[in-house]
Parts: C-alpha cells; structure tokens; sequence
C-alpha cells in the first residue's frame, strides 16, 4: 500500500496496487502486465473509492493497457 497526500487540498489518498508479473524471462520478448483490481481510497471520505480493474494482455489478446473503473462517492452509488 502506498500513501500519497496533497497538501493543496488537506487529502490523504489510499493506493492499493493490484499484482505485477513478469513474463517471457526464459523464451521471448520480457514483459510486465498488470492484473486484477487497484484500489484508490480518500482517507478523509472513506466512502469515496475508485476500483481500477487492469485486463491481463493475454496470449492472442490485442487487449494491452486496457482498464475499466467505478468511482464510488456515497455507499452503493456508482458514477
């Protein structure tokens, strides 16, 4: 977990990185790829969220670098 403040604004944000693999290291091109979902919390308003969801790249995807998210701001409620 990391923490990042901004003092512009008096918040403290909550970051919750998904997992990092690495893949190739024997045969082929090296890459990292992200997976699963990424959490980033304010600590002043719990109940405002945002869940990233990072999409593995995959074998035969042309998916790379695609994400998806919810911002959460009350209990419930998506935007």
């Amino acid at each position: 977990m990391q923490y990042v403040h901004l003092s512009k604004f008096d918040e403290t944000y909550e970051i919750k990185s998904p997992p990092l693999s690495v893949h190739n290291l024997v045969i082929g091109k090296i890459y990292v790829d992200l997976g699963e979902t990424g959490t980033v919390l304010c600590m002043q308003r719990p109940n405002e969220r945002a869940e990233i969801k990072y999409i593995r790249r995959g074998w035969f995807s042309d998916e790379a670098f695609k994400i998806e998210g919810l911002i959460y701001k009350q209990m419930g409620q998506t935007k």
